[in-house]
């Protein structure tokens, strides 16, 4: 997209999660304004993450966050009120009466940032004006705020039945994931009913896989565990780099991950062996347990094994060159 270039139209065309997602995908820079509801909210994008958000609205104040977070009592909101001039200091103004400490005054603003993010993506009239741009406002700062976390929750505070089937559509589409889904999915801190959801979309449809993992012969699946070993393999590798031998307790908690219904076809395998799954182990497990659909099952554990690596090594080493070296091999092998 060409840059200082605006676009402008109206919230009954279309949905703030819809403009965000836009933005992400092309991975822009730009400017969102949203006016509507007595208020306007600006959110500033930059390469297809959103960076800052300010509001007007007056619930949505980095004092009336605080508050509401209870991060502030009510006697130390009036104080710092009463005392301000300039309500963009207000956060200096905490700090400067011991209210709160220097170096949280940065959380602050993310938490601040994300409130007015999932706020207006519950904007259902209005209008919106989105400025394509390389330059920011001076006093704008960038925040290290996880975007694919912000969307998933502001889709899922959404309570309105309007905004939800105005985002999918018919009811009878048939979703699939876009583009791209895995690696970002890697990004968020999923519990455990979104991991549930996100295992089955990530098996591009469950009847479609169950369909093409039946047909799949022997020698297919052979070529589908090989293709994961090399990721496990080379997962195993960078991790071990960084932390020597302690790689064999990274492993075991790799392996806590999994289900209990995926464990015993694992049974018998050394998974300190680089990561690698044994596939002749793997076959003697599934003839064992009597399954039906035995290429179902090699798709599931593979895809459950692969997840147990990324959650650990997001929980290790999050936010790390280490972490993106790990989601560059997994989006290769989901390819």
């Amino acid at each position: 997209m060409s840059e200082e270039l605006s676009i402008q139209g109206t919230l009954a065309e279309t949905t703030v999660p819809d403009l965000f997602r836009s933005l992400i995908r092309s991975s822009e820079t730009a400017i969102v304004s949203l006016e509507g509801l007595g208020r306007t909210d600006v959110i500033y994008v930059t390469e297809g993450k959103i960076v800052f958000a300010s509001s007007t609205d007056p619930d949505m104040g980095l004092g009336e966050v605080l508050l509401r977070g209870g991060e502030l009592n009510l006697q130390q909101y009036n104080q710092a009120s009463e005392r301000l001039v300039t309500p963009r200091r207000f956060g200096a103004l905490l700090v400067e009466l011991g209210f709160l400490k220097p170096e949280d005054l940065s959380r602050a603003v993310e938490r601040q940032t994300s409130a007015i993010v999932l706020n207006a993506m519950r904007y259902r009239t209005g209008s919106y004006t989105i400025e394509f741009t390389r330059e920011f406002p001076d006093e704008i700062i960038t925040l290290p705020l996880s975007t694919e976390r912000l969307i998933l929750d502001g889709i899922q505070s959404i309570g309105f039945w309007s905004l939800i089937t105005r985002g999918l559509g018919r009811l009878d589409r048939i979703l699939e994931q876009a583009p791209g889904s895995n690696a970002r999915s890697f990004a968020l801190e999923l519990n455990e009913e979104e991991n549930q959801v996100n295992l089955i979309q990530d098996a591009e449809g469950a009847t479609v896989v169950e369909t093409r993992a039946a047909e799949e012969s022997e020698y297919e699946l052979a070529a589908l565990v090989e293709r994961y070993n090399t990721a496990y393999q080379g997962i195993f590798a960078v991790v071990f780099q960084k932390i020597g031998d302690h790689i064999y307790d990274f492993v075991d908690r790799v392996v806590l991950h999994l289900s209990p219904e995926t464990l015993p076809y694992l049974s018998g395998m050394n998974m300190v062996n680089e990561g690698r799954v044994d596939f002749d182990q793997l076959l003697n497990n599934l003839i064992a347990s009597g399954s039906e659909n035995q290429g179902l099952i090699v798709h599931t554990v593979l895809h459950e094994l692969l997840y147990g690596w990324i959650l650990e090594v997001k929980s290790e080493f999050g936010g790390t060159s280490l972490e993106r070296d790990v989601i560059a091999m997994v989006q290769k092998v989901k390819r």
